[in-house]
């Protein structure tokens, strides 16, 4: 007879085993106690595991949240290691948004169920750019993270919603007395920051696209 959480249970003790760190420093890595790891891990854990440990574990190493919770679908966002920042560097730990949500961004919410092979940043969130207005330098398909909130000024890429909550990237400019927000392909024309519809999120904090 299937037993959901023992099967649950035995994925978290893989992923332990595959990290290669003493349950305390799993623990602290996974913003959980480590008696909670150790009872895992000995198979002595009877209660049900809460969505909270298993997105901690999921951000913490990279794990595809749907795979650990289920045990179906890929183990890993990534399973090798296909992207490079566009800075240079290869991290894991940004939860996704498909769209803003002004419920978010505060908490990792129930609808993340991916994490972006990215820097982690306390706060951080990701996304995938969609269009095409700060081509070449950002393409559609590139994975790009920031923190809501976060400050910014004039000169600054920034990100974008529209009314829509879908993400944008722009640099910031002042002209005229007014803030724009402005495109590097110059078929996108300049968006007023203050006009209706479009709100400034944060600053862009990293990119990362996948090699093809």
């Amino acid at each position: 007879m299937n037993n959901p959480q023992k099967d649950l249970q035995d994925r978290i003790r893989q992923i332990f085993e595959a990290s290669g760190l003493k349950k305390r420093q799993f623990a602290d890595k996974s913003n959980i106690t480590a008696s909670y790891v150790g009872h895992i891990v000995n198979g002595t854990y009877t209660g049900d595991i809460s969505d909270r440990v298993i997105h901690s574990i999921c951000k913490a190493f990279g794990y595809n949240y749907h795979w650990l919770k289920t045990g179906e679908g890929k183990m890993m966002f990534v399973e090798n290691p296909r992207f490079q920042s566009v800075e240079g560097s290869i991290l894991l730990g940004v939860p996704i948004l498909g769209r803003w949500s002004e419920g978010d961004p505060a908490i990792i919410c129930e609808g993340i169920q991916e994490y972006a092979p990215m820097r982690a940043v306390e706060g951080g969130r990701a996304f995938v750019l969609k269009e095409g207005g700060m081509a070449p330098r950002f393409v559609p398909g590139d994975y790009i993270s920031f923190v809501p909130g976060s400050s910014y000024q004039v000169g600054d890429l920034v990100i974008v919603t529209d009314q829509f909550g879908d993400f944008l990237i722009r640099y910031l400019k002042e002209a005229d007395g007014k803030r724009w927000l402005v495109a590097e392909t110059a078929t996108y024309p300049p968006i007023e920051a203050d006009g209706y519809g479009y709100a400034i999120r944060g600053k862009l904090h990293e990119a990362v696209r996948p090699l093809v």
